[in-house]
């Protein structure tokens, strides 16, 4: 007999279309955005020069996340990350729409494959389906779509959840290409995000789940399991050697001092709750939230809620209770880590990603979700209505990330206490020509955190524009006190010397700043300004040239080689700098 069509409705490549669908609806207007210059113009604009500079596509796998091959300069090892940068680049420039798109399209590869993750795990098509448009619209996720960097945990969503599904194909079928493919795709999780190294929890976890329901009942569990050792093996294998790597690329930066850390963490717990709040009542979100300006309500009542709800299920299944738990709690922890001691905690909203999937698990396992009617008409209304709540929540809070001033004004509106917002607001301002607004926002930053690293300097830069070199200077010393590797503090230093004429100390100054940043062009070119003005015409000239074969376009320094040609008096050598300009094809 013909097995039966099923209608559309119920089709799961209906509901994968349904799911990518809402995914765009939502966040087609992220298209127009800009950068927020919360880390994305860093990310860009490295993976523009490294691109630029020929670089081979594996050396990104010798690079700290922010583009250092120098160990110890930043914490993150994150190539899969790096590389999704450098193909962006490759396939549409550095156009910000182009980011965009590649989140949106991940983001609904996600929901696809928590929908294909839920039918593993033998839930409905119709719990598969609304868990799945859950996280396609769930408000508190946003940032990892709208945020360009925030593509990180949907990468390793994506990157986890395949390789889950890989894992539940080989317990079933025990073929060696599942297992492989398990094994590739999780080496990829490590290699996106440092807690895929917890992975194999809940890969632990699947199996159990996986072996029971898997269609054989010829065998009992313990006779299946022997099959499965080898995971377990090549989990620690991959981990170890994931961590070697990291160790070999970063070196000792592997986070803060213990103590230090630890106490932290200690202190950070009650994010937790925060965090948790978000996740059922995704109210009152931040673009940097702080623990001092984060209600607990909503995860008071989300906590009281779902375990009043588990505690009255009767149908609970421990395994899955073991796993939900686990994927939420585990995997929200690190998030409360402090990775910065430079300024105030931040809990960034797209952490949520990863761990929203088991919260998610967690509800599916109470007897409210498991003894809904979907025929129902209520149901359906009730359902439409929490994701039309949602949808909208998603489309207003996007719009905090259209560009550099929604995001830290917001950041400061919803954070009070966040110095490091009160910098960012303050940049915001001043490179868009508001410099009383940005000298308010960098004084409140002080006021906040004085030790708070570039805030000295970037008011000094105010106040040296506008006539006042005197306080300039006080601050832009102050700054080297607390920041004595600022390369671009002690460039600001020598122009003001250079303003009052004080060439010596304004050359020793704009030296000391090329040591600590040697591709610093504005300090290379304004050097040349110097040498020439001390009548140092050939080590002006030599320098001149050096930064025009590395950046030909650089307008600045061919106006400055003009001028320094012009003031020479030794016309054959300048001839012979003209014929050397020639010979390395650079017309002034």
């Amino acid at each position: 007999m013909q097995k039966a069509e099923k209608p559309l409705w119920d089709n799961s490549r209906f509901h994968f279309a349904i799911i990518t669908c809402l995914a765009f609806i939502l966040y087609i207007p992220t298209l127009s955005y800009q950068l927020t210059y919360y880390d994305d113009a860093t990310l860009i604009d490295f993976m523009q020069t490294f691109i630029k500079g020929h670089h081979a596509f594996y050396e990104i796998f010798a690079q700290n996340v922010f583009g250092s091959a120098e160990k110890g300069t930043d914490s993150y090892y994150r190539p899969v990350l790096t590389l999704s940068f450098y193909l962006n680049i490759l396939a549409g420039g550095t156009s910000p729409a182009a980011f965009h798109l590649v989140n949106i399209m991940l983001h609904a590869l996600a929901g696809c494959l928590v929908y294909a993750m839920m039918k593993k795990f033998k839930f409905d098509r119709k719990l598969s389906l609304a868990g799945s448009l859950m996280l396609i619209a769930h408000p508190a996720l946003a940032q990892a779509v709208a945020w360009i960097p925030g593509r990180n945990d949907s990468l390793l969503t994506i990157l986890s959840l395949t390789s889950l599904l890989f894992l539940a194909e080989y317990i079933e079928q025990r073929k060696s290409r599942s297992f492989l493919l398990h094994l590739f795709f999780f080496s990829l999780a490590l290699l996106t995000k440092e807690t895929a190294v917890l992975l194999p929890v809940l890969f632990a976890i699947s199996v159990n789940i996986f072996l029971r329901n898997t269609t054989s009942e010829l065998l009992p569990v313990r006779e299946k399991i022997p099959g499965t050792k080898k995971l377990f093996v090549s989990w620690f294998i991959l981990i170890a050697s994931f961590l070697f790597l990291r160790q070999v690329v970063a070196g000792s930066s592997i986070g803060l001092p213990l103590r230090f850390t630890l106490v932290n963490f200690i202190g950070n717990l009650p994010a937790i709750i925060q965090y948790t709040g978000k996740m059922l009542l995704p109210f009152e979100l931040s673009t940097f939230p702080v623990l001092q300006n984060t209600s607990y309500l909503f995860g008071i009542i989300t906590i009281a809620l779902t375990g009043y709800l588990l505690y009255v299920s009767k149908l609970i299944r421990f395994n899955y209770l073991l796993l939900a738990v686990s994927w939420w709690l585990i995997f929200l922890l690190p998030a409360i880590l402090r990775t910065t001691d430079e300024y105030e905690s931040v809990f960034l909203e797209h952490r949520l990603y990863f761990p929203f999937i088991g919260f998610l698990l967690l509800w599916v396992e109470t007897d409210f979700i498991k003894k809904i009617n979907w025929s129902s008409p209520y149901t359906k209304i009730s359902a439409a209505a929490i994701l039309i709540l949602f949808s909208a929540l998603t489309f207003i809070n996007c719009k905090n990330y259209q560009n550099e001033l929604s995001y830290w004004s917001r950041a400061v509106a919803t954070s009070p206490n966040a110095s490091f917002a009160y910098r960012g607001l303050g940049t915001s301002y001043y490179t868009s020509g508001k410099t009383p607004d940005a000298e308010k926002a960098y004084l409140m930053a002080m006021q906040l955190n004085p030790n708070l690293k570039d805030v000295r300097n970037n008011l000094g830069r105010i106040y040296m524009n506008n006539g006042n070199p005197q306080k300039a200077e006080l601050l832009f010393r102050e700054e080297l006190k607390i920041n004595p590797a600022s390369a671009v503090t002690y460039y600001n230093l020598a122009l003001l010397q250079l303003d009052q004429k004080k060439l010596p100390e304004a050359e020793s100054l704009i030296r000391k700043s090329l040591s600590l940043q040697p591709d610093y062009l504005d300090a290379q070119n304004d050097l040349c300004v110097i040498l020439a003005m001390q009548k140092r015409y050939e080590e002006a000239a030599t320098l001149c040239i050096q930064v025009l074969v590395q950046h030909p376009d650089y307008a600045s320094a061919r106006q400055n080689l003009i001028l320094i040609f012009k003031s020479w008096n030794d016309s054959e050598k300048v001839q012979q700098y003209k014929d050397m300009l020639q010979q390395k094809g650079i017309r002034l």
